[in-house]
């Protein structure tokens, strides 16, 4: 029965997806509302593809006698009643000690003797209730129509269940996922602490493509804290992620950082509907939010987000004095609510393995903008290589005196090659004051009882503090850079930029090797190389109409 539950379980955990590709034309997917539509995933295409059941094919099903024997053996059952034969079968009235099934609907049961496994094709769980009095549990349905045989039976090897659940994602596992089709209805659960319920909440997937798609709807969460008169709430009202790469959740059993590119699309769209979270006064509210992909055209695909704000704010009177004193500082800052949106979009050049930004900005409204601004090329190629490097490392050892000097020759030449067709042409950061600033130093002027312009000067002078920790004189002079560029954003507004780019002509991998060496006398020239080859960069750009200082 563990091994049952095991699928069972990974089954839920690592839900699964699927889709076709689009609910628009090709000309819509740039309108941040027609879009989004190609994101969607529907309860209705959920449900389609888990009701095409695909019997294992295996011999071996259970014939009732084996059921009933099964059941009493695997659970603790007092009612039941069993109807069926060869291997489909319906239980009624499954009373367990800590819980009750109206109905259990299985087909295709097979026990696969030689491997001591039991396997079923779908199973319809009905009705659901909690035995137990303290804690309130029901479910109107459950379905699932797990993976294919072969592939249920490498998913089961590959998972420890008693530690996915109780210990770390983290696992020693080969990376394997797939969950096959299924949903959940009307689900709720709750104790005198809170309650949450689900509408609906189903998965997908495509097995050819390794994509999953999942879909969330009618998610409510109310809980109490401590010292607020009224609960918590969270609210969604949908969340979908359609056709995500498998890749991402097998990251998470690797171990290897480099096991899916981040910088690459890794699934078509995620969108979040009627999103709201309140807490003793405080909202956090969004209407539709959304992210998604072009299917690459002449080799050229694009990310777009939704226009529509996340909204901060208060709508009632906090009961608690750590809220009250939020509010006090909000209301001081002159903001009615924040809002928060995204512009411009990302291109993806598969072709030429170059990823770039254009007018990609994060703004906080009437507060200050934040722009990126990123062209990489041959990002595709470099992660495969260190993809690959990571998965050899099995020989490295503890520290680099107990690793055979074959196997840092080898991880040298492996890091080498992994770089070499990384070119980091423009990634920065920059921010721009559109009033945040003043806002805050305005209200801390207020608490000390001192001018705006003081308290300007103050921030800007700590802002020079970190000249007195750098430890050589390009330290000293990136720090200097630093300080300037932020004082004169702190006292003048503007806008503040941090750079990076790549210096190809620096080979850092022997310097890094010698870094490590924890009787390294080189370890500061070998952190000034690092800097230099990132060529990290601070400006300050003064506001339309004033003069460089």
């Amino acid at each position: 029965m563990k091994q049952v539950m095991t699928m069972v379980a990974a089954s839920a955990l690592l839900m699964g997806c699927d889709g076709d590709n689009s609910n628009g034309t090709k000309g819509d997917l740039a309108d941040p509302v027609k879009g989004m539509a190609f994101a969607d995933v529907s309860i209705k295409d959920i449900k389609s593809a888990a009701g095409e059941i695909v019997p294992s094919g295996l011999e071996g099903q259970l014939s009732k006698d084996e059921m009933i024997e099964f059941l009493e053996l695997n659970n603790d059952i007092s009612d039941y009643e069993v109807t069926g034969e060869n291997g489909d079968f319906v239980v009624t009235n499954m009373v367990m000690e800590e819980a009750t099934v109206g109905r259990l609907t299985f087909d295709g049961v097979v026990y696969v003797e030689d491997q001591d496994i039991f396997y079923f094709d779908s199973v319809l769980m009905e009705d659901m209730t909690s035995n137990d009095s303290d804690f309130e549990a029901s479910i109107e349905r459950v379905f699932m129509n797990p993976p294919a045989y072969v592939d249920a039976r490498k998913m089961i090897d590959s998972i420890d269940i008693d530690a996915l659940v109780t210990e770390t994602l983290a696992l020693d596992a080969s990376p394997f996922i797939s969950s096959g089709h299924g949903y959940i209805e009307g689900a709720v659960f709750g104790d005198d602490q809170g309650e949450l319920t689900l509408d609906f909440m189903g998965w997908t997937e495509d097995t050819e493509n390794r994509h999953t798609s999942m879909l969330v709807k009618g998610f409510n969460l109310e809980f109490y804290a401590p010292d607020f008169e009224t609960p918590v709430t969270l609210e969604l009202g949908s969340f979908s992620v359609k056709n995500m790469h498998w890749e991402v959740i097998e990251s998470a059993f690797t171990g290897n950082p480099f096991y899916y590119n981040p910088f690459w699309p890794y699934f078509d769209g995620a969108r979040f509907q009627g999103l709201e979270f309140k807490a003793d006064g405080f909202y956090i509210k969004n209407n539709d939010y959304g992210i998604w992909y072009t299917p690459p055209e002449n080799g050229v695909a694009y990310y777009y987000a939704t226009p529509d704000p996340l909204r901060v704010g208060f709508d009632s009177e906090p009961s608690s004095e750590e809220m009250q004193t939020f509010k006090e500082y909000f209301d001081r800052l002159g903001y009615d609510e924040i809002r928060i949106r995204n512009e411009g979009r990302v291109v993806y050049d598969y072709e030429n393995d170059l990823v770039y930004s254009e007018n990609a900005r994060l703004v906080i409204e009437d507060g200050m903008d934040i722009d990126a601004e990123m062209k990489i090329s041959g990002s595709l190629e470099s992660f495969d290589r260190f993809k690959t490097m990571f998965q050899n490392m099995e020989d490295v050892g503890e520290s680099y005196e107990d690793t055979d000097p074959a196997v840092i020759a080898s991880l040298k030449d492996d890091l080498t090659a992994a770089l070499k067709p990384l070119d980091i042409e423009t990634y920065a950061v920059s921010m721009t004051e559109n009033s945040l600033m003043d806002r805050i130093f305005r209200v801390v002027a207020e608490e000390q009882g001192d001018d705006v312009e003081s308290i300007k000067e103050q921030a800007a002078g700590a802002s020079a503090l970190l000249t007195m920790v750098a430890q050589t004189p390009y330290q000293s002079e990136l720090a200097l850079d630093f300080a300037n560029s932020m004082g004169d954003f702190i006292e003048r507004g503007g806008t503040f930029k941090i750079g990076m780019g790549q210096d190809k002509s620096i080979d850092i991998i022997e310097e890094v090797f010698t870094m490590v060496q924890d009787d390294s006398p080189d370890v500061l020239e070998g952190i000034d190389l690092v800097l230099k080859y990132l060529e990290l960069d601070f400006d300050y750009i003064p506001p339309a109409g004033q003069a460089e200082e």
